[in-house]
């Protein structure tokens, strides 16, 4: 959205183009999702290389779920350039087949929602999580449940104590029927 105010010919503050993209979201003249946007008749539609691509993605990262290679690992496996990898990849997040939980360290949606709910679990039982009882909880290492404790924070999850965690909103446990 930074880059379409930019490009606009006069200049405009970001207050004011922030009301007005609201008001042409609220009128359905376009679609934002996240900072894009887009007409709300757009859709990504991949070719079948890309398709094969994002096979292979899914492949790489559900061979060991809790343990997924970094994007280093996956253009190497892949043997795709990076721009073309962060591509699709891109449309992969938007699909929320992945999750970017760090800068280059991605997980399948459906195993960042089953860590959700043992983390509501565990978080139910307990009042409190340590990095240590997460990686237990998990079977993992601190090089993959540090940032996923990261991804819950910033998600609003879970809220950061100390070395602890805490649900951020522990009413929000209970309307999920957790």
């Amino acid at each position: 959205m930074e880059e379409l105010r930019d490009k606009l010919p006069y200049s405009i503050s970001p207050r004011l183009f922030r009301i007005v993209v609201e008001r042409i979201e609220a009128e359905k003249i376009a679609a934002r999702e996240g900072n894009l946007l887009r007409l709300p008749e757009h859709k990504v539609h991949l070719r079948q290389e890309e398709k094969n691509l994002v096979a292979k993605i899914k492949t790489l990262l559900g061979s060991n779920p809790l343990a997924p290679p970094d994007l280093k690992q996956i253009e190497k496996e892949t043997g795709i350039e990076r721009a073309k990898l962060h591509e699709v990849i891109r449309v992969m997040e938007r699909d929320r087949a992945v999750v970017r939980v760090a800068s280059d360290l991605y997980f399948l949606g459906d195993c960042v929602d089953k860590v959700k709910g043992a983390l509501y679990k565990y978080l139910s039982e307990k009042s409190e999580i340590t990095p240590a009882s997460f990686r237990d909880l998990l079977g993992s290492s601190r090089k993959y449940t540090i940032p996923l404790l990261e991804y819950f924070d910033r998600e609003g999850i879970t809220v950061r104590i100390g070395d602890a965690r805490r649900l951020k909103n522990p009413a929000a446990m209970e309307r999920q029927g957790k």
